[in-house]
């Protein structure tokens, strides 16, 4: 069965929750000792289920409901001394996700029909998604990451642990995420992979070989088995299909966690602790799941319940990294590398959004003023190109002019002689006309 997940399914999971998992299972699996149906019936009676808490303006409310209560939770708008409270839904995602579930998590199906449950009931006012999970399959993973960031009614991830590959795929689409630890949690892997487990030396050893028949025109149908090592082109295939997904992997976080903003600081599926997930923008805080309720308790508050999670984006806070990395952005909002968190609001985009406008306004001036002057220049160097011209032609004429002048030698036509008097005066006229053009070039 084992082996069918890793041939059939493309993970996002971390890498050394999946080793484990493998040496473990594998063996069992050859040995005929675990089979596909008491992994998948195994009952998850003692498995978490989504509870409620209520916050109000002492603190969080120690009683809780759980989930087989949660449609029918109530509590009312206030509480007995008058104060307001928000009841937030606590809805777990923990262990190795796959889509429907087996005997060491519910599926993401399950946790897609609570948070839809949460979001429905009107006497819930925001959900804390608790996280700890090494990822999983991807199957199931993407649909549940879109549920979280449509989400009407805020969502902070609480990681209890760990968020890693799927699981961070998942938190990241929230308005706000808390870990509990800076050194024992852990968040990242971002990446994806595929196992292929060849048998075909166990099967060998066994007396046994397998021979696959397939249709003529099915030539792909038998590509990756595990009966036999993978070849080149099988390679290439999942690899192919793994570059798609990590793909809309990544631009999925980069839409959720716009502090975060250097992939090249968190894109190969690093793993990283709370300090260090902080620092790159993966998560924003560090504290207890008591301050992930009273986050998303004031989240709630802070804004209409009716209102979509795209609206409560405004309430963004940016990391170091993004004024370094887009500066005209960054100064347009009002803060420089030098802040190490800074909030930007509804007022603050609007502000910034004037700049950039007043900044292309100017860029549309001053492409204006360039097209003008190059248009000038253009007539200036055509100018520039006919006096040349004409200054050409003039030289000539003065030479032609100082050998008449040289040729005449002072000479004086005879009396009578008309023609020679008519040269005479012409060469008058040259020799001033060359007089002028000198003076007016030297």
């Amino acid at each position: 069965m084992l082996q069918t997940i890793y041939e059939t399914r493309a993970w996002a999971l971390e890498s050394r929750y999946f080793s484990r998992a493998k040496a473990t299972l594998l063996p069992m699996l050859q040995e005929g000792t675990l089979t596909t149906e008491s992994f998948t019936s195994q009952k998850r009676a003692d498995l978490p289920l989504p509870q409620v808490a209520g916050v109000c303006a002492a603190g969080v409310i120690s009683a809780a409901q759980a989930y087989a209560d949660f449609s029918a939770a109530a509590g009312g708008t206030t509480n007995g001394d008058g104060s307001s409270q928000v009841n937030v839904a606590l809805i777990p995602l923990r262990g190795a996700m796959t889509k429907y579930g087996g005997s060491c998590s519910y599926g993401t199906k399950d946790v897609r029909e609570w948070l839809s449950s949460a979001l429905n009931n009107p006497n819930i006012g925001a959900i804390v998604l608790m996280t700890d999970t090494p990822g999983g399959a991807v199957d199931g993973t993407e649909d549940l990451a879109k549920d979280i960031k449509n989400a009407s009614k805020p969502v902070v991830a609480f990681i209890d642990g760990m968020a890693a590959s799927a699981g961070y795929w998942v938190a990241s689409q929230a308005n706000h995420i808390i870990i509990n630890s800076e050194t024992t949690a852990w968040v990242g892997s971002i990446g994806t992979l595929v196992a292929h487990v060849d048998q075909s030396g166990f099967l060998e050893k066994q007396g046994m070989k397998v021979t696959y028949i397939t249709a003529d025109a099915s030539t792909d149908k038998v590509k990756g088995n595990s009966t036999q090592p993978l070849d080149e082109e099988a390679i290439a295939m999942f690899k192919a299909d793994l570059n798609s997904i990590n793909d809309t992997f990544i631009a999925t976080v980069q839409a959720g966690r716009p502090g975060a903003a250097d992939v090249s600081k968190w894109g190969s599926a690093k793993i990283f602790n709370g300090k260090e997930g902080k620092k790159l923008g993966l998560v924003d805080a560090v504290g207890s799941l008591e301050d992930a309720i009273k986050k998303a308790a004031k989240l709630a508050t802070a804004k209409p319940k009716s209102s979509s999670k795209s609206n409560s984006n405004y309430n963004m806070k940016f990391a170091t990294g993004f004024a370094s990395s887009f500066p005209r952005i960054a100064a347009a909002l009002g803060f420089t590398s030098a802040s190490e968190n800074v909030e930007v609001t509804e007022e603050s985009l609007k502000t910034a959004e004037a700049a950039i406008e007043t900044a292309l306004q100017a860029q549309s001036t001053a492409e204006a003023a360039k097209l003008k002057a190059d248009g000038e220049l253009a007539t200036a160097n055509a100018t520039i190109q006919t006096l040349t011209t004409d200054k050409t032609e003039l030289k000539g004429q003065v030479a032609t002019l100082e050998a008449w002048k040289k040729e005449a030698g002072g000479k004086t036509a005879p009396a009578g002689d008309e023609s020679n008097q008519r040269e005479q005066k012409k060469a008058a006229s040259y020799n001033a006309h060359a007089d002028q053009y000198r003076k007016k070039n030297s």
